[in-house]
């Protein structure tokens, strides 16, 4: 039978991945985002999160998983499963490190039966509940059609056998002094049993049966008694050797292990959206070419997996680019929340590239080939071109491999030399953008750069009205206007032209 993918809609062929380095990995917190989602990791999940796709066929495949598990009937099902699976693993790991071949066995045994279990179990649960992903019923028909294949039916046979006969194993301890001797079970009394029928009568209930026994590989003795008891029952146990060397891997497991590690990448996703938020975060529609992309209350979510309060005081921006706009010029005064919204920006487009959920209530997004950044950095100096010339360099790289999917993601560039160098500069690099036809974002001192006609979008980070010296966080699309915010400071602190040339005629 062939394997079924709930996160690859074909295995024929690879789809075209999202390029990001790991330069914008780092600008956008995008690798924070990723260990904050992750945690300790224990499906080895990282390789999928850090293969974000450009092909839509894949993103809505995924997407259709999620909307499956927003059933809770589908969540608590798989989230069920995935727990016993863990419990399967836990166990076969436990076997593997005993030394004792008949406690490996036992372990290996208890696995086989939770492994079926799980199997069945999850059939049955799959088949009374509605779903609609193409994935998810795919894996259905698989597990459908793998439970009657002889394989496993053999398989669940025999591990039923060797457990009815580890069961039915029985046998006398005789104890005298420092001598213990195992013997053929004699015909004894059951204390136990007179014991529960003398309370019962006082309404007490017998107490449940013992579980099967965990045997500790550093108590020798337990090691030495197993095996006399397997010398007084050689059936059952050389049965349950012999289930040991004909099923060292169990019937269809890497392929079950395959679909427990892929559905992690979805409930793995969905805990992390539930410690921020499920609200907070959506599924974003995907935008093609003539639609205007937008999203609603986008937060950076690096930022609010840090928050030491909660992530609902991680301040939320709007943002809108209709068709034929391209470019967004963010403005505005220090620590005002622009490299933020840059950073929320990015995030929301490889995460949209994951085909998972995003952080705003709602957004309509394209789905990206290339995301770029360009962050300002201390000159280096060791470096022979000196800034400018390496950050005109990078750019233009950029832009050589740049289609009409690729978002270039800018903060602060250009801020190593002057200000009508820069701008002239700036224009030139938006322009090609715009050739180019890629989407932009721009977080600058440069006001020039924000008038730079229809494809250019103007966003200013914005101040208390009453308070200029107090960020808001919040951005708005209107014309950039620096020199107002700068009008209102010095208002604040006494250095209006008025007030300044008050002062100077008062000490003449």
């Amino acid at each position: 039978m062939s394997d079924v993918s709930i996160v690859w809609p074909s295995s024929a062929n690879t789809p075209p991945l999202l390029a990001v380095n790991d330069a914008a990995l780092h600008d956008l917190h995008i690798d924070e985002v990723i260990n904050a989602i992750l945690g300790a990791d224990e499906y080895d999940l990282r390789p999928i999160f850090a293969h974000p796709t450009s092909d839509v066929a894949t993103v809505r495949y995924r997407h259709e998983v999620f909307a499956d598990l927003a059933v809770e009937d589908i969540r608590t099902a798989l989230t069920g499963f995935a727990a016993n699976m863990r419990q399967v693993r836990d166990e076969l790991a436990t076997g593997a490190s005993r030394e004792h071949p008949h406690q490996r066995g036992w372990w290996e045994l208890t696995a086989a039966a939770h492994y079926l279990d799980a199997l069945t179990g999850l059939a049955a649960e799959l088949d009374a509940v509605p779903i609609r992903s193409v994935a998810l019923t795919r894996w259905r028909t698989w597990l459908l059609a793998f439970l009657t294949t002889q394989e496993l039916t053999d398989f669940a046979r025999v591990v039923a056998e060797v457990r009815a006969e580890l069961d039915h194993v029985r046998y006398t301890l005789r104890i005298s002094g420092r001598t213990i001797e195992v013997m053929p079970a004699a015909e004894l009394l059951d204390h136990s049993a007179v014991i529960a029928n003398l309370f019962a009568r006082f309404g007490v209930v017998a107490p449940a049966p013992a579980g099967q026994p965990r045997f500790d590989p550093a108590a020798n003795l337990q090691e030495q008694l197993l095996d006399e008891v397997a010398a007084v029952s050689p059936l059952a146990f050389g049965r349950l050797t012999a289930f040991g060397r004909d099923y060292r891997v169990f019937p269809g497991y890497a392929a079950v292990a395959t679909f427990d590690r892929e559905l992690a990448f979805y409930l793995t996703y969905l805990r992390f959206a539930d410690r921020v938020g499920t609200s907070r975060l959506c599924v974003p529609e995907l935008a093609d070419d003539t639609t205007a992309i937008h999203a609603d209350n986008a937060f950076d979510l690096a930022l609010a997996t840090q928050w030491r309060a909660q992530p609902t005081e991680v301040v939320a921006n709007d943002w809108q680019l209709s068709t034929g706009e391209l470019a967004i010029i963010v403005t505005g005064p220090n620590q005002g929340g622009k490299t933020t919204f840059a950073r929320a920006f990015g995030q929301l487009l490889y995460l949209t590239a994951l085909g998972g959920l995003v952080p705003a209530s709602s957004a309509r997004l394209p789905l990206a080939d290339r995301i770029d950044t360009h962050f300002a950095a201390a000159e280096a100096i060791t470096d022979p071109t000196g800034r400018l010339a390496t950050e005109l360099l990078r750019v233009r790289d950029t832009l050589d491999v740049a289609t009409g999917r690729s978002v270039v993601i800018l903060n602060e560039t250009l801020s190593a030399t002057g200000s009508a160098d820069a701008a002239t500069i700036g224009r030139d690099i938006l322009a090609r953008i715009a050739e180019v036809g890629a989407v932009a974002l721009w977080v600058t001192f440069f006001d020039e750069l924000a008038d730079m006609g229809s494809f250019a979008v103007s966003m200013v980070a914005t101040t208390d009205p009453d308070d200029p010296g107090r960020r808001t966080f919040r951005l708005e699309r209107r014309a950039a206007d620096g020199d107002a915010q700068a009008v209102m400071l010095a208002r604040r602190f006494g250095l209006t032209r008025e007030r300044v040339a008050d002062r100077v005629n008062s000490c003449a």
